[in-house]
């Protein structure tokens, strides 16, 4: 298996569930034989029956382990070279988005991670790692960030700091509708009022904020080179095609 895309999905309302039917939708329509769809049923309450239909494995869980965690769910069930994170609030206009990927991580084996989206900066909505980084760092952290908040951008730092590039692939037709998971009205007072969205638990983990996480990981990844300098295999690996 080439691809493996890991979708965790806590619907919780009519109008999550049609988002979510649609977003399988779509990325099935741009994926390649190689390629298998893997739905994390984070106790849903609605739409379960569009995520049976739709993915190759589904998974339900009897209570909502957040976004990280269904991703670490299914991590364990991929088998793809490279793992695919979609939220169900998006929408693709256009086919051929798999093979742009692939193409995109072989152009460059120090490319670890690749945003899909319609702008330029990474989104933590449709993004892309190689197998590998998850066999050298292991999944998201469900400990520090239990409701998956800046679970992404810690997730990002971690890859970064062992000495991957990240990379973003524009994708025309693509839009990320943003936040309809924490927004449910039977989810948003659990979230609003949790510690991790009044004080940043990224800060409390490293010491500094989400925000200058990108950064930072350069920064520190520099750093280490300038310490060993037989780290950087940047000169050792092929220029992009």
């Amino acid at each position: 298996m080439k691809i493996s895309l890991i979708s965790p999905i806590m619907s919780l309302s009519e109008e999550l569930a049609n988002m979510t039917k649609q977003m399988i939708h779509d990325v099935r329509e741009g994926m390649i034989d190689e390629c298998e769809l893997i739905i994390i049923d984070n106790a849903s309450t609605h739409g379960s029956e569009y995520m049976k239909e739709g993915a190759d494995i589904y998974v339900r869980l009897e209570e909502n382990r957040g976004w990280g965690g269904g991703i670490n769910v299914g991590m364990k069930l991929a088998t793809g070279e490279y793992f695919v994170f979609v939220n169900n609030d998006i929408t693709i206009n256009q086919t051929g988005w798999a093979e742009k990927l692939i193409g995109r991580f072989e152009s460059k084996p120090k490319i670890g991670t690749i945003s899909m989206n319609g702008s330029g900066g990474f989104s933590g909505a449709f993004f892309a790692i190689r197998r590998e980084i998850y066999d050298k760092i292991g999944g998201f952290d469900e400990e520090n960030f239990p409701l998956g908040h800046a679970q992404d951008c810690d997730y990002l730092y971690r890859l970064m700091y062992e000495g991957w590039d990240d990379n973003v692939l524009l994708i025309d037709g693509y839009r990320h509708y943003g936040r309809k998971t924490y927004n449910q009205h039977q989810f948003k007072d659990k979230y609003l009022h949790h510690d991790n969205f009044a004080k940043s638990d990224f800060k409390k983990k490293w010491g500094f904020t989400e925000r200058e996480w990108e950064a930072r990981g350069h920064l520190d990844w520099r750093r280490r080179i300038e310490l060993d300098p037989s780290l950087d295999r940047y000169n050792e690996l092929p220029a992009p095609i």
